[in-house]
């Protein structure tokens, strides 16, 4: 923002721009209050209110080398916390819970309300999700992203990466201010405040009386996730902040509104996530512990609100995928991701039940090739008129695709830019379509997923059944000398079981399995002689089976002429193994 536009958080006067030449980077300037003289800092074009300093123009030297050594050491750390496992549960499903999609009833109403170049903020822009969706959402507003200090899952390092001024969009803007400051803009300026889980958090009265302050007189003010004392969730778990009942927050903002043409609606946050068309009095209901508090004018409050999360589908949006559901391959449905968010997904539900509840219901849901295509073109964060391109299918068509899974609560298709997809694949390490690791994927799902069978020479095979054979097609192709990383060919001659029986052998070793049309082993390796596994624990059908997964499996020789195109042909290979499945 410029100077003009911004005010001295302590005395609320006027602010002057002033910069600093440094030899090397990062970008230094001040902005100075002409009345009390505090100087705050803005480093790569974040003011910095959180560090600000009285009569000086000194910068902590550790601050400046945070910066300064951000673009090498950022990477470092994304690339430890992946490795290690570190999740934050919350910050990766944020998108998804009811905290958030509480908003979208409300969202077609405040397009048609706010005007262009009109000022958003998001008060406690803790993983940035909420900033990047209101960017994507209000594109001819200009949105301002405020977090308090340098803590939590992104601080000064995550918003200097993620949210530099060349790749967060061209009207979202990020400040710092120390929680318990006084917001530095002017009084009246704001026209939508989204304060999310701060009411409970911050000084009361002292916070959301500053905030009535930079709202404008017909502007809108949202506290969303309001933790209450109405009731306490079962099973129970300890929440944060001062809990207060609904009914002190109606009477507080009711004397404070009395004299206005505004008032505030105290509503259920589980009522509000799953409002469908109607006046806001259906989501009136103080049985829930969380609650969402809207203050606006009393005509706008008052009208028939439509709900249309489909109306975002569009050749523009973007494919985001809900940590907490995952695929089956093998039974072609929906399941529970209990691995991907490091075991926490059934604590995480317990905690979310009205989620728990629409996420049970399209659990076990069938899936088909078509939209697996779509799920595993959408992890490049293209959007879907790029997609139905690649895919070769009419746009009309992946949007229909794209609007029924978002319905099943798969994902979410939106409008924003790919920097908001690209930092919900970091919140949530990557989530995938379905675990990458076969070896880890398959000992999973042998407990939490539904049973699923193949047919072997027309008897069906259990899961249990399959475990013993893929374990001892490994235990086979380590004996013939098969290590991580080396490719194993396959026949397409082999019928579908015996073939996925033995790619899933190869990916539990780490092998990569090429499907080779021309290729036809007379025996493993070409051995006239093969050792055979001991058979003794197999009926005598399955032998049978061992003598044909002999015959088709080999080591192809590679010299140093072909070493090159065979290292093409192992690039082509390295799909994700569930559309290797899909595809075979």
């Amino acid at each position: 923002m410029k100077p003009e536009q911004l005010t001295c958080e302590c005395c609320l006067g006027a602010l002057t721009a002033k910069t600093d030449e440094l030899p090397e980077s990062p970008e230094l300037s001040w902005l100075v209050c002409n009345t009390c003289d505090r100087h705050t800092p803005v480093i790569n074009g974040f003011p910095l209110f959180s560090e600000t300093v009285q009569g000086s123009a000194a910068l902590p030297a550790p601050l400046l080398d945070l910066f300064k050594e951000n673009p090498t050491s950022y990477p470092r750390y994304m690339q430890q916390k992946q490795d290690r496992d570190i999740l934050e549960v919350y910050a990766a499903l944020q998108p998804f819970n009811e905290s958030t999609r509480a908003l979208f009833p409300l969202l077609a109403a405040l397009q048609e309300k706010l005007q262009p170049g009109d000022v958003i903020i998001d008060t406690w822009a803790r993983t940035g999700w909420h900033a990047l969706l209101l960017s994507a959402l209000f594109p001819e507003q200009r949105v301002i992203a405020i977090w308090d200090t340098n803590t939590s899952v992104l601080g000064y390092a995550g918003y200097d990466w993620w949210f530099s001024e060349s790749e967060r969009p061209k009207n979202l803007e990020v400040m710092f201010v120390s929680k318990g400051s006084r917001l530095p803009f002017d009084a009246n300026s704001i026209s939508l405040v989204f304060a999310h889980d701060v009411l409970h958090r911050y000084d009361f009265p002292d916070s959301p009386e500053d905030l009535e302050r930079v709202c404008a007189d017909n502007g809108i003010i949202m506290f969303a996730h309001v933790h209450l004392s109405n009731a306490e969730p079962e099973p129970f778990f300890k929440r944060g902040g001062t809990l207060r009942h609904s009914d002190f927050y109606r009477e507080y903002f009711d004397q404070r509104l009395a004299d206005t043409e505004r008032s505030a609606y105290v509503l259920s946050e589980e009522a509000l996530f799953g409002l469908a068309d109607g006046p806001l009095t259906k989501a009136l209901d103080d049985h829930h512990y969380n609650g969402v508090i809207l203050i606006a004018e009393k005509t706008w409050l008052t009208q028939t609100f439509v709900t249309n999360d489909d109306a975002w589908v569009s050749e523009h949006s973007r494919l985001l995928l809900n940590p907490i559901l995952t695929f089956d391959p093998l039974s072609m449905t929906m399941a529970l991701n209990q691995h991907g968010l490091t075991g926490q997904t059934n604590y995480y539900l317990d905690r979310h039940p009205c989620l728990k509840l629409r996420i049970q219901q399209v659990v076990g849901n069938p899936m088909d090739s078509a939209k697996i295509d779509l799920i595993v073109a959408s992890e490049k964060a293209q959007n879907l008129g790029d997609i139905a391109v690649q895919l070769g299918v009419p746009i009309a068509e992946v949007i229909a695709m794209a609007t029924q899974l978002q319905q099943q609560d798969y994902l979410l298709a939106l409008p924003v830019c790919q920097r908001a997809i690209a930092l919900q694949a970091f919140h949530s390490n990557e989530h995938r379509l379905c675990d990458p690791v076969f070896s880890r994927y398959w000992q999973h799902a042998e407990t939490t997923t539904p049973d699923t069978t193949l047919e072997l020479q027309g008897q069906p095979l259990n899961r249990s059944e399959m475990t013993e054979f893929i374990q001892a097609i490994a235990a086979y192709l380590s004996e013939c000398g098969f290590s991580e990383g080396n490719e194993i060919h396959v026949s397409k001659e082999l019928s579908k079981t015996p073939r996925l029986l033995l790619m899933f052998a190869a990916w539990w070793l780490g092998l990569i399995p090429v499907i080779d049309e021309d290729y036809l082993a007379d025996s493993l390796n070409n051995n006239e002689d093969p050792v055979l596994l001991d058979q003794s624990h197999h009926s005598s059908a399955a032998a049978s089976f061992w003598d044909v997964i002999e015959k088709f499996i080999g080591r192809p020789t590679v010299s140093a002429a072909n070493l090159s195109n065979s290292q093409a042909v192992r690039k082509d290979t390295l799909i994700p193994w569930y559309q290797a499945v899909l595809q075979h």
